[in-house]
């Protein structure tokens, strides 16, 4: 996720016992902005410095105070804290010691880039001067003129300068938002055209949304989003991409799998079969003389022996509808000799096997 530095934080403060002496523990929140998420973040930080720790309640409270992030000298490593009760595992903290007189907590990870690119002096000492930055609902410690915080200062700076808009992209640009810890490539404006996913009797139908769409698709994974208004932090690169969806939610209205973008409304569209190419995933079917099953998600080229499916067949050019099947529970179950529905079968796969998925004719 990427960084980003404020100008201002809201530290909250109170009294805790390490050995023999008292220290000053620290909760700082970004406090430029003072918004209504800001008020909520402060009443959290404010309910968090009233509730006097057990060993220190004789110290009484400490007045919060706002801070100018700025670099300075004089950060020292104070102590590890576990986040855990367990002796082997748990989340370890480190508080650091900040000049201006309170300490607070960053992550090991955080710390080992600190010690890689900075280094550390006698007493424990952070060389150089440093400010905070915020990845996500985190602090972290930049050490100046490192990577991390030069990256920070240059995406801040898109940020508050709004040096990126969905105006200012192209199709394919891969881009970093705030508040999201992937990547994501944008396709562009596209009107989805799907199977709309129904668990009843009456089948999958066939959908076309009402509207356009700003489609955007995660990196990471084969998860597609619908965004409105992202803050763009970054444009790393363009790449190709595919306008075949596996599945995706459609704000509003419903989530569809197996669609396609199209870029112009179709007057007219029905369902058909489409030979599967190694690499799809989603929803796969195959022949078995007159029966058509639909197999569970999977990429194709990458099916086991034995695969769950649905046994199924094409309604119509606008519907996939399942076929029922009467099975009886063990006589001794709780629900006693009832039938039930099943659609749920196993079925063997071999080299032959040819795999179809879904397709639109489109005009």
């Amino acid at each position: 996720m990427a960084i980003t530095i404020p100008k201002e934080y809201y530290v909250g403060k109170q009294y805790r016992k390490a050995a023999d002496e008292y220290i000053v523990l620290g909760f700082a929140t970004p406090s430029e902005k003072r918004d209504t998420a800001f008020n909520k973040r402060k009443e959290t930080v404010d309910r968090w410095s009233k509730n006097l720790d057990y060993y220190c309640r004789d110290k009484g409270e400490i007045e919060s105070e706002y801070i100018v992030n700025v670099p300075v000298e004089g950060f020292r490593i104070s102590e590890s804290v576990r986040r855990s009760s367990s002796w082997n595992g748990g989340n370890v903290l480190w508080r650091i010691a900040d000049p201006r007189g309170f300490e607070l907590e960053i992550s090991s990870a955080n710390l080992a880039s600190i010690i890689e690119l900075n280094g550390i002096e006698k007493g424990g000492y952070i060389t150089g001067k440093c400010c905070y930055g915020r990845s996500g609902s985190d602090n972290v410690l930049l050490p100046e003129n490192s990577e991390p915080y030069i990256d920070a200062v240059r995406v801040t700076d898109n940020i508050n300068n709004k040096k990126y808009t969905l105006k200012s992209l192209k199709e394919g640009d891969i881009i970093t938002t705030k508040g999201k810890h992937y990547d994501m490539q944008y396709l562009g404006e596209y009107y989805i055209l799907g199977t709309n996913i129904n668990y009843n009797s009456e089948g999958d139908s066939v959908k076309l949304s009402k509207e356009k769409h700003k489609i955007f698709k995660r990196i990471d994974c084969d998860i597609y989003e619908i965004l409105k208004s992202p803050t763009i932090i970054d444009i790393k690169e363009n790449l190709p991409f595919l306008t075949r969806v596996s599945y995706i939610y459609i704000p509003n209205e419903d989530s569809v799998y197996d669609a396609v973008l199209l870029k112009e409304k179709p007057s007219s569209y029905k369902l058909k079969l489409i030979p599967a190419n190694g690499g799809n995933r989603g929803y796969v079917f195959f022949k078995e003389g007159n029966d058509l099953y639909r197999v569970r998600s999977y990429y194709v080229d990458n099916l086991p022996n034995e695969v769950d499916v649905n046994l199924v067949h094409i309604m119509n050019d606008t519907k996939i509808s399942y076929t029922s099947h009467k099975l009886e529970y063990p006589k001794n179950s709780y629900y006693g000799t009832r039938t039930y529905d099943s659609y749920e079968y196993k079925k063997n796969i071999t080299k032959e096997t040819v795999f179809y998925m879904i397709g639109y004719d489109i005009s």
